[in-house]
């Protein structure tokens, strides 16, 4: 008479939790570097008024209730998908993007 297979029960496998992993501390402190980079950005084309449409979406955000803080990391956020498209596309800045882009906020980009 054949062996009829067991189930296994997975029910305590999935009430386990995983193991929390802990970034390493270098990690963290390039992660802190990027930001405070692109924080910098930002306040130079605000400083600097190059490009308006850096300074024209930050009064608009700000004008819609938008903190200070919101408004930058607002603007942060299209200022680093800017970089990253540069990078990985090996492509010119793009004005009219980047400045469609911070036109559409505070609706962020589709990943």
């Amino acid at each position: 008479m054949p062996r009829k297979k067991r189930r296994r029960s997975y029910s305590k496998r999935r009430t386990q939790t995983a193991p929390r992993i802990e970034a390493p501390e270098e990690i963290d402190e390039g992660g802190k570097r990027v930001g405070k980079a692109i924080r910098d950005v930002v306040d130079t084309q605000l400083r600097e008024n190059n490009p308006p449409e850096t300074r024209e979406t930050y009064e608009r955000l700000r004008a819609e209730g938008y903190s200070d803080e919101e408004a930058r990391e607002l603007i942060g956020a299209i200022v680093t998908i800017e970089i990253y498209e540069v990078m990985k596309y090996q492509r010119p800045f793009d004005r009219e993007k980047f400045a469609s882009r911070l036109r559409d906020l505070p609706q962020l980009p589709p990943d």
